[in-house]
């Protein structure tokens, strides 16, 4: 992991230009794109997707610590906001940050770590209630300040009020998202 990181560094720093006193990638130069992109949208949609990959790579790296992918974090604090009732499946799988269609196996994984416990519904022996077992929330609380660190390093380029502002715009994507899809 580090090897890549520090390749990615020198990639960087040698595809560089400067704006306002800044020294900045340009997309293009990143993605080794000759032309000139499409439009904004297209240039937003390929900065959003590779800035993502970017400010991830530091998260990915204190998850790696605790041998957690970002998805079974996530599925861990999901459970971790329903205790103590805990969520079936296909609850987790509608709450998580990213679509994943292996939340069972996600689910697995956590249960084969202690970090999990499944347990069938007295009421309805069909539905199984997931919840996050006592090893699994201490873990989340072990990590919770280096998951912490890790975020702020990959939006070190924002303050708190472009932090805010990004978020805004992406909320305004994911409203629109929503209208549209509601609307087919």
């Amino acid at each position: 992991m580090t090897e890549r990181i520090a390749r990615w560094r020198d990639f960087y720093t040698s595809n560089q230009r400067t704006t306002k006193g800044t020294t900045v990638a340009k997309l293009e130069t990143e993605i080794k794109q000759n032309k000139k992109i499409q439009s904004p949208h297209v240039e937003a949609y390929l900065a959003l997707q590779r800035t993502t990959d970017l400010a991830s790579r530091p998260v990915e790296k204190a998850f790696a610590k605790w041998k957690l992918t970002p998805e079974q974090y996530n599925v861990l604090r999901i459970l971790k906001g329903s205790e103590p009732k805990g969520l079936p499946t296909l609850e987790i799988g509608r709450r998580m940050i990213t679509r994943a269609s292996n939340v069972t196996r996600i689910i697995d994984r956590l249960e084969a770590k202690g970090l999990a416990i499944r347990k069938r519904d007295s009421r309805d022996r069909r539905v199984v209630q997931i919840r996050i077992s006592a090893a699994g929330q201490k873990m989340l609380n072990e990590m919770r300040t280096r998951v912490l660190e890790s975020t702020k390093i990959g939006m070190c380029g924002l303050n708190d009020t472009e932090a805010k502002r990004l978020s805004a715009l992406l909320e305004k994507i994911r409203e629109g998202l929503a209208r549209r899809v509601v609307r087919r």
